[in-house]
């Protein structure tokens, strides 16, 4: 206690040496841990194939068995994984923490690319250095509201500088939480109305499902009667006119313009509205086997643009799969018996769809 600069060297080791301890720290061992685990008690696709094809087979002779393979020749080789470990924020913005002992050597950035877009477009960001004395992994942040043109975006570290395919890798998806994302409506900005969530794909790659539009009305209720479905939204975007009395909900068809059908608006509120598809009209407009119509509301008149009408906010990146609402069969005149369904397409807008159901044979 009395030799102040031995008591000063200590009090300074403990502090650094406490930086071990820190819960961001801690946290990532039991990842690394978790992710250990899972690789060790997880067998191959490959091993497994081997394993049946084993059983399945009928005993050899000692003499005919082919030779035995070392271990080192009998485990596939796999390609190496950049892992990433991605959070949604409560505030709209996505944090990306790479494992920096998977990650290529070199200065790094992030790229994320424009799935089948002609044009090649893409965001390089770069990521932080990482030193031999840095004991958390480097991470960035995309703001909320990101110019990131509707679509999918997949993610990859790259050499800084390059260009090429070969000069990148693809980030794997070691954790995807969208906890802040459930029930969030999309943001609305200056430059329209944006919504954008993290997701694993199949394979289990890092994606970003992202939308962008000038304007865009989020459906919050969907109730379906025998006859029709009731539709509730509020119409997002920047500098918009509130004033709903004029507006309309047009039935885009996508066989021909002149099987479109208009209902009209009920404003609930200061952007609310609601509106009903009565599916006899729908019926009336009838004319191939499968019928399909996209719903848009429009503000003014029948020469003003049409806003999309869907729901982007949240946390799921396909409603097609999982927002299901109740089929209501009709008979049609000419076609028979017809199945009609609100659903929602791959882009997360509403449609309907009214489909020939085929007589029962027999």
């Amino acid at each position: 206690m009395i030799d102040d600069v031995l008591r000063d060297r200590l009090g300074e080791a403990a502090r650094e040496r406490a930086r071990a301890f820190e819960p961001a720290v801690i946290a990532r061992h039991y990842e690394r841990l978790f992710d250990d685990l899972r690789a060790a008690n997880r067998p191959s696709l490959l091993g497994r194939l081997r394993s049946a094809l084993h059983r399945a087979e009928p005993a050899v002779p000692e003499q005919q068995q082919r030779p035995t393979k070392t271990a080192a020749e009998s485990t596939p080789v796999t390609a190496p994984q950049a892992l990433a470990y991605t959070r949604a924020l409560p505030h709209g913005a996505l944090r990306i923490r790479f494992a920096a002992e998977t990650l290529p050597a070199g200065p790094l950035d992030l790229v994320v690319r424009l799935r089948k877009d002609p044009k090649g477009r893409e965001v390089r960001l770069p990521l932080p250095e990482v030193t031999a004395d840095d004991i958390t992994d480097p991470h960035i942040t995309l703001p909320s509201g990101a110019a990131l043109a509707e679509g999918r975006w997949d993610c990859y570290a790259a050499l800084r500088g390059t260009t090429t395919a070969a000069d990148r890798v693809r980030l794997t998806a070691a954790l995807t939480e969208q906890a802040a994302l459930v029930g969030r409506h999309p943001i609305t900005s200056r430059n329209g109305v944006s919504a954008c969530i993290p997701y694993t794909t199949s394979d289990g790659y890092l994606a970003l499902r992202t939308w962008h539009r000038p304007a865009h009305a989020e459906i919050h209720r969907i109730t379906v009667d025998r006859t029709y479905a009731t539709i509730a939204a509020t119409l997002l975007g920047p500098d918009i006119d509130t004033d709903l009395t004029a507006a309309t909900v047009v039935a885009v068809s996508r066989t021909a313009p002149e099987h479109d059908v208009t209902t009209v608006v009920t404003q609930i509120a200061d952007a609310g509205f609601e509106f009903t598809v009565d599916y006899n009209d729908m019926l009336a407009h009838r004319e191939v086997e499968h019928d399909l119509w996209d719903l848009r509301l429009r503000l003014d008149s029948p020469g003003d643009a049409t806003i999309p009408i869907g729901r982007i906010g949240g946390d799921v990146v396909d409603r097609k799969k999982t927002d299901k609402t109740p089929a209501t069969y009709l008979p049609h005149p000419k076609r028979g018996m017809t199945r009609i369904t609100p659903f929602f397409t791959v882009a997360n807008n509403l449609a309907l769809s009214a489909k020939d159901i085929p007589e029962p044979t027999g």
